[in-house]
């Protein structure tokens, strides 16, 4: 894991203000992601639309907490979208892909949206659980789009000011003169003042700009941080594009680049196959998954680990395949000590279950296979079949 920079954390009080839900918050928000947990009626208007199935999904347009009911966005025929709503107590937060989250606020910062990339940072830093890494993106972001705006408004206010400045001096160039009466020098006293007042305000107008481009360089410099942090750590997708982004962002307001990172160290060409090949890993692995082919999403997983170390997708993905491959051996144990116990179709039933979560794993099939030619030759009118 990488460290903030201090400067983020200046900022994080407030920022973590906005992060964190308040404790009334309410148990369904706008775009969340939901499911069904059990066959439900949808209604609109008032009236049944439909019966809506256990598991299906809708976004979430509206949560009114008082009546219970949550709108649900839904498209009709036509491919308008309407609402529908249902009790509250109908619907589960389906799961924040948190990876996905990060991919698109990285988009977000390319795209030179820091704001939006904030808030997608944010969605994903209390997906599942206050992740850091996620935290700190938000925090760089809200850093930079505050820094950015205060740029912003210290060089309207310079433009502004050396306007004034400009209508001063001209007063002052007017004002030097000698006095008409006596020959005194209180006019050219009064020049000077303005003089003096004018060179005063674009001094202040100017140290502001200064000063807030100092700020934009020092909140740029810690995302920099941070994303030389990512690509040390091999998250070589997030780190390369968030660094070129922050690169492009700080060109555009300030007048000087910012100091050299790690990604400009990079063999850019060498970095970009291998987060390709890390994707392609990454697909691969996804179906095999879905297969129930684990071992070779096992394999599949390894290859994109290897070209991309800290790629998120495919660690989160590594660790549902581990999960699943522990459940097989659980459930493949427990048939071993069943069969030893003769209790053949409890052994039978076990390793079906396991066979449904894995068709690739070569002790398992071998185990199936012999157990079902222990049950025929016990049992010789039985069919013992693996399901499907």
């Amino acid at each position: 894991m990488f460290r903030i920079h201090p400067f983020v954390f200046r900022l994080a009080v407030i920022a973590l203000g906005a992060i964190t839900p308040p404790m009334a918050a309410a148990q369904f928000a706008p775009d969340d992601q939901v499911r069904l947990r059990r066959d439900e009626p949808l209604y609109f208007k008032g009236s049944v639309f439909r019966e809506g199935k256990a598991g299906e999904s809708f976004q979430v347009l509206k949560y009114d907490p008082l009546n219970s009911r949550v709108f649900l966005m839904a498209t009709g025929s036509d491919g308008k979208t309407f609402a529908l709503n249902c009790s509250d107590q109908a619907l589960e937060p389906m799961r924040k892909d948190y990876w996905a989250l990060l991919q698109q606020g990285i988009r977000m910062m390319q795209q030179g949206d820091m704001a939006g990339a904030r808030m997608l940072f944010v969605k994903a830093a209390t997906a599942d659980r206050v992740d850091k890494t996620a935290v700190g993106l938000a925090l760089h972001c809200e850093a930079m789009s505050k820094a950015a705006t205060d740029l912003s408004d210290a060089r309207l206010v310079l433009g502004r000011t050396k306007i004034e400045v400009s209508r001063i001096l001209r007063n002052a160039q007017v004002t030097d003169r000698p006095d008409r009466l006596g020959g005194g020098n209180g006019n050219q006293i009064r020049a000077e003042e303005l003089r003096t007042q004018a060179r005063n305000l674009k001094e202040q107008a100017e140290l502001a700009v200064t000063k807030a481009e100092a700020s934009l360089e020092e909140a740029a410099t810690a995302a920099n941080a941070t994303a030389d942090a990512l690509l040390t750590n091999g998250s070589l997708s997030l780190g390369l594009p968030m660094s070129d982004s922050i690169a492009r962002f700080a060109s555009k307001l300030l007048p000087h680049p910012l100091p050299q990172t790690k990604a400009v160290e990079l063999n850019r060409a060498e970095i970009t196959a291998r987060i390709n090949a890390a994707s392609d890993a990454l697909k691969r692995a996804q179906a095999f998954f879905d297969a129930r082919e684990l071992r070779a999403a096992q394999k599949a997983i390894t290859a994109g680990l290897t070209a991309e170390p800290g790629r998120g997708e495919l660690k989160q993905l590594q660790t549902e395949v581990e999960l699943r491959l522990n459940k097989v051996a659980t459930l493949r144990s427990l048939a071993a000590s069943l069969k030893e116990q003769n209790r053949l179709d409890e052994s039978l039933a076990d390793i079906a279950k396991a066979e449904a979560l894995c068709a690739d794993d070569a002790d398992l099939r071998a185990f199936a296979e012999d157990l079902r030619r222990f049950d025929s030759g016990l049992n010789p009118g039985s069919v013992s079949q693996k399901p499907r």
